[in-house]
């Protein structure tokens, strides 16, 4: 469109009712779980050359985020590892991950512990309180 000096293009407002938006994802060795979409930006850098020796360079903003328009997708794939069985909202045994937990930011993955035998203490005598407790866990 640039190159045919399409006029849809020519303004912010024309470019951006073409450009539908972007994809921002990491590699598998990080995440994106958020950022300050006040303040993001996307650069467009383009040039304009003409019959003259000189070619001119430029660039314009666009705002990531206008008018508080904004969608948001997660996507976790588990199929190949030990989370393969996990479904959404529902509890998974330590059993069936080898005794380890997962946390993902995002992707809804949390910790869950549970300490069934808990509310027994009380049972045990019952002029005591519990004021405190601490899970402490060693890496």
């Amino acid at each position: 469109m640039a190159k045919v000096n399409d006029q849809q293009i020519a303004s912010v407002t024309g470019f951006l009712s073409e450009f539908k938006g972007l994809k921002i994802s990491s590699n598998k060795d990080a995440a994106v779980i958020g950022f300050d979409g006040a303040k993001a930006k996307v650069r467009v850098y383009y040039h304009i050359s003409s019959n003259s020796e000189y070619t001119v360079n430029a660039s314009f903003d666009l705002p990531l985020f206008q008018s508080g328009i904004q969608y948001n997708q997660f996507e976790s794939d588990f199929s190949s590892t030990t989370l393969s069985s996990l479904q959404r909202g529902q509890s998974m045994a330590s059993a069936l991950t080898n005794q380890e937990t997962f946390i993902q930011g995002g992707s809804g993955v949390i910790t869950k512990a549970e300490f069934p035998y808990l509310h027994l203490l009380n049972e045990l005598n019952k002029n005591v309180t519990i004021l405190r407790a601490s899970l402490v866990i060693v890496l």
